[in-house]
């Protein structure tokens, strides 16, 4: 059975960002630095709220083939790359939504130790799979998730698939929403074991647009679900879902000129609260999370 909690409470602090715009670029590449460890680079940077839309992919320089992950994507208009690393090897994995001219899947490579791994498709449906983010455990299991705008109706739904370990195959994918709840734009993170997603939707109370949602896998097939915040913003949120040690932590476009954020313990969700927020665009908003991340973990 699907269980909800809500977080109602709200402070507000004041906040203020400033940041330098520079051109957009983007790209996947890795410098191998011995057997083993490898560094990566990704840069996407610019001053519009989603700067990378048409210049995903881009390579920005000289690069051997084998060192540039999806060369192509950029003249096909491939969605943004996800990437996380290997805690202790630094090798990277990366997800996006390859356009196939008609509707994307999600597709999925990993570094290999010599060459990027000949790209895996998690989907290959006739749905327009969007925004794939990937998130590793410990124990290098890997973990995916995504959003489509059904075909059928106009609700979106949002899915995870997993993967155990490196030689085995990814789990069918696995509704995080149920019918008619309209999710999207998820973000995931593994925390003390247990599988979360964040995802925004449209709110079921008449004075609110959309609420900030979090989804705790339980193991069995469900889904324990929290209300962490609702918002009479009609824009995308981006919630993203961060674990870096002890610290677990959710933020989100919450107004116009405010940022959330929800902090947790254990696994509880305590008070929300709103930060000010000057700088719209996808610096400003890399800053604000930055900003949040200091405050958040000592």
């Amino acid at each position: 059975m699907r269980k909800e909690r809500v977080v109602s409470s709200v402070i507000r602090i004041a906040a203020l960002s400033v940041v330098l715009a520079m051109p957009a670029a983007a790209e996947v590449s890795v410098y191998p630095t011995g057997p083993e460890q490898v560094g990566t680079i990704i840069m996407a940077i610019g001053d519009h709220p989603d700067p990378v839309g048409l210049n995903a992919w881009k390579l920005f320089r000289p690069a051997g083939a084998q060192l540039a992950l999806n060369p192509g994507g950029f003249e096909r208009g491939d969605g943004t790359p996800d990437l996380v690393t290997h805690v202790d090897t630094g090798r990277p994995f990366v997800v996006w939504a390859y356009n196939w001219g008609t509707e994307h899947d999600v597709a999925f490579s990993e570094w290999t130790g010599s060459e990027w791994s000949f790209p895996r498709f998690l989907t290959e449906t006739a749905e327009d799979e969007m925004d794939p983010r990937i998130a590793l455990d410990p124990g290098d299991q890997a973990h995916v998730a995504w959003w489509i705008q059904n075909a059928q109706n106009s609700d979106s739904t949002v899915f995870v698939s997993m993967r155990q370990t490196d030689d085995s195959d990814w789990s069918p994918p696995i509704p995080v929403t149920l019918p008619g709840e309209d999710g999207r734009r998820p973000s995931i993170a593994v925390h003390d074991g247990h599988v979360l997603v964040a995802y925004e939707r449209d709110s079921f109370l008449p004075e609110l647009e959309q609420e900030v949602i979090v989804a705790r896998w339980t193991g069995d097939g469900n889904w324990d679900v929290t209300v962490i915040a609702g918002t009479t913003r009609t824009e995308r949120l981006d919630p993203i879902l961060h674990s870096r040690g002890p610290n677990l932590w959710l933020d989100w476009k919450h107004e116009n000129g405010e940022f959330g954020r929800a902090v947790a313990e254990g696994m509880d969700w305590g008070e929300w609260s709103v930060e000010a927020w000057h700088d719209p665009s996808w610096v400003g908003v890399e800053d604000q999370r930055k900003k949040i991340q200091a405050e958040v973990v000592p």
